[in-house]
């Protein structure tokens, strides 16, 4: 850029705003609210049969604020001819015109987001009839969910970044999204106590079925099966299979209401080896974001066989296994850009097109809820012959694959009553066999246990003591070697141990203190960092997740 000392020279020079107005100016916001009710009741119609009915009324919102370089202003600033208008960028501090500066550094990238949910249900179960080995029950009802969502974002990435203060002024996008579900199940007691024999003490079927009906996805039907037998009174098997449905989220859904497509002057996200490489200030990269108009649920085809003991000789001790499989199918998710490059575009030819045509270009602008002025600009320099595309990366959310994956879980409870009230104790750990992701129709199964964790535990220890509950909990997630790459120069990720605390004080008093409590939680207590896999592009991700040391105060009330 040019400077006083010569004014036809170029230079490119790094400095940093520091100096003139604090380090610690760049500060990035997150803030998050929520609050919910949730009245339940029960009724005992007779011996046989209750009824029960949940209401659930919550809301939550999230914003974050991120301050933004206003480029555009940078660039016209430093190529100021006079004193008044020009910045010093060798001593910013000693520059005239703080006024420019502010101007340059007052605008941001932020955004705002509202999640609305009404939530009714209501359950009748009791005995039908009895059969020789037990009682046949029955379980059944009904729910109805609305899930009212609706954001807004200012993004100098996409052309819609703004001063401090603009997120304010900029409308809200909304979507609903209705969810009516009818659902029951049977227990059928084939042998019990009427009936059990030697290596046969119980064995039961149970038959499970749930329908739901989307306003915006039409219906679905998924059943379970499962069959538990116990050869003696302290051990039983156990089995099931089933089918579910996951349909995309609101949040999702929106997304699609506010696709962007932009165009940029950077360097490319993904360049195949032997492409023709970038040229600055003559290629540019076409940005799609938002979500496919298009998107289907997630569906899952599960099985699972578990083992259940209780041994007679150490009473209020249990111990579970189960074993689990799990096909999914159509999963959520953007494409990985920052991979492979030549992989990605044979992989995922829909989210990267390499050297779009203007037709091309001019094909998705129907599929956009906001078409940036850098795209008109774009086509009529490639018309031109002055701009040209080098590709199209389309951020947007689809179904994009599939994933295959088991493991086991296990769990230990142990809980002694004492004079004082009692403690416990637990134990729970799973173990990833296998998880393979096919991350397109076209793409091969990676197996995702050589880049990730295949443990996580979590161990408690507990007491009650009179009206007070106190506990401890350790939650672990095992370190895992790296296969390096140029995206992922690093060979092993850390282990993970965070540890929380949980008090609760029932009042048991009578009139307003009869059924009210306080708790307290403390997530994280030592205050501990996740280990970060570092990417050589991007911030890179962490094995494990924390938002730091959290303190949760809450007070409940039953009626």
């Amino acid at each position: 850029m040019p400077v006083a000392a010569n004014p036809t020279a170029n230079q490119t020079v790094n400095f940093s705003f520091g100096p003139a107005v604090g380090n610690d100016s760049y500060k990035l916001t997150n803030k998050y609210e929520e609050w919910g009710i949730t009245p339940n009741i029960t009724w005992d119609i007779n011996d046989n049969w209750q009824l029960r009915g949940m209401l659930n009324f919550g809301d939550s919102t999230a914003s974050y604020q991120v301050p933004a370089i206003n480029t555009t202003k940078l660039d016209q600033y430093a190529s100021g001819t006079t004193a008044a208008t020009a910045l010093n960028v060798y001593n910013l501090s000693a520059s005239p015109n703080m006024a420019a500066i502010n101007d340059i550094l007052a605008w941001e990238n932020a955004g705002d987001g509202k999640d609305k949910i009404s939530n009714a249900r209501v359950i009748v179960d009791g005995a039908l009839f009895s059969l020789p080995g037990g009682k046949l029950r029955i379980a059944a009802g009904a729910e109805y969910l609305k899930d009212e969502y609706k954001n807004r974002y200012i993004n100098f990435a996409v052309g819609t970044g703004g001063p401090l203060g603009a997120i304010n002024t900029t409308p809200y996008t909304s979507y609903s999204r209705t969810v009516k579900s009818g659902f029951g199940e049977l227990q059928v007691p084939i042998v019990g106590t009427g009936n059990a024999m030697p290596g046969l003490r119980a064995l039961d079927l149970s038959l499970a079925v749930r329908y739901d009906k989307y306003s915006d996805f039409g219906n679905t039907t998924n059943p379970k099966y499962g069959l538990s037998y116990k050869p003696v009174d302290w051990i039983t098997l156990r089995g099931n299979w089933g089918k579910s449905f996951n349909a995309p989220t609101a949040v999702d859904k929106l997304g699609a209401l506010t696709n962007t497509l932009s165009s940029q002057n950077f360097v490319p996200l993904a360049v195949p080896i032997g492409a023709r490489p970038f040229v600055a200030g003559v290629d540019n990269t076409i940005l799609f974001l938002g979500a496919d108009p298009n998107l289907e649920p997630q569906t899952a085809r599960t099985y699972s066989i578990g083992l259940d003991v209780s041994p007679p000789v150490v009473p209020g001790l249990k111990i579970s296994a189960s074993y689990y499989n799990i096909d999914y199918k159509g999963f959520l998710g953007r494409a990985p850009f920052f991979s492979n490059a030549t992989a990605f575009f044979q992989y995922y030819p829909k989210q990267g097109i390499l050297f779009p045509t203007a037709a091309q270009i001019q094909a998705l602008i129907p599929q956009a809820a906001i078409v940036t002025p850098s795209i008109a600009t774009l086509l009529a320099a490639m018309q031109a012959g002055t701009q040209r595309a080098y590709e199209i990366i389309d951020f947007r959310t689809f179904n994009l694959g599939n994933t295959k994956l088991s493991g086991l879980d296990l769990s230990i409870d142990y809980a002694h009553p004492t004079s004082f009230g009692s403690v416990d104790a637990h134990i729970s750990g799973n173990k990833q066999v296998t998880h393979y992701t096919q991350g397109s129709e076209l793409a091969p199964f990676v197996d995702d246990l050589l880049y990730t964790p295949v443990f996580n535990g979590s161990a408690s220890l507990g007491a009650t003591i009179g009206k007070l509950r106190a506990q401890a909990t350790v939650n672990y997630t095992n370190g895992n070697n790296l296969q390096r790459t140029s995206a992922l120069p690093q060979d092993h990720a850390s282990s993970f141990t965070v540890a929380n605390l949980y008090f609760r004080y029932d009042m048991n008093g009578k009139g307003w203190l009869e059924d009210l409590s306080f708790n307290l939680n403390v997530n994280n207590l030592l205050d501990q960092v996740p280990p970060v896999y570092r990417l050589s592009t991007g911030n890179g991700y962490t094995n494990g997740q924390t938002v730091g040391r959290l303190f949760q105060v809450g007070v409940s009330k039953k009626f």
